[in-house]
Formats: structure tokens, sequence, C-alpha cells
């Protein structure tokens, strides 16, 4: 049984996350956050000045996660979901 997955993506000095998600009945165990812990390690072992990530506006459970972590919000897009669902853009810069 997959009870979640994350991938990441790297594109010249920044990597980007390209999906992290639980099954249902797993979340609220640690488990998101032990995945993003994992990408954040990769990124830095790929010597990445930044990750990114979009995450879904109105997304109460993901949100406070990634600002756990040290993710801001740099912008958003429009319909980026589907018309009418506006992606944050979120970025934590692996420098410091």
């Amino acid at each position: 049984k997959v009870i979640g997955y994350a991938g990441i993506l790297r594109r010249g000095d920044t990597s980007d996350v390209m999906t992290l998600t639980v099954a249902p009945d797993e979340r609220r165990k640690g488990i998101a956050r032990e995945l993003l812990r994992r990408l954040i390690d990769w990124g830095r072992v790929q010597k990445s000045d930044a990750i990114m990530l979009e995450v879904r506006a109105g997304n109460d459970e993901a949100t406070p996660l990634y600002q756990s972590f040290g993710f801001v919000e740099v912008s958003r897009r429009k319909d980026y979901y589907g018309p009418g669902l506006t992606a944050i853009v979120m970025r934590k810069d692996l420098r410091k």
C-alpha cells in the first residue's frame, strides 16, 4: 500500500517540489513532514540555492507545514489548478 510519495526536480540553481502527497487515512502522522525534510536535504546535497513549490490557496493542511520549514510566499498564480483555483508559490532559501 502506498501511503505517500514526493518528487523533486533540480533546474539550474533551484530545486522544485513537483509533488508531495499522503493518503487521507495516513495523514497527521508526520509522514509529509518526513518526506518534505528529505526533499530539502536532497536539495542541499545537490547544492541548490533554493527550493520552490506551489500549494493550492486554501490548503490549510499543507501551507502551515511548508511555513514551519521556512517556506515563504513569493507570488500567486491565478487558475493554476483550474478555473478559480489559485496557487501560492513558495520559496525556501538554502544558502543560509
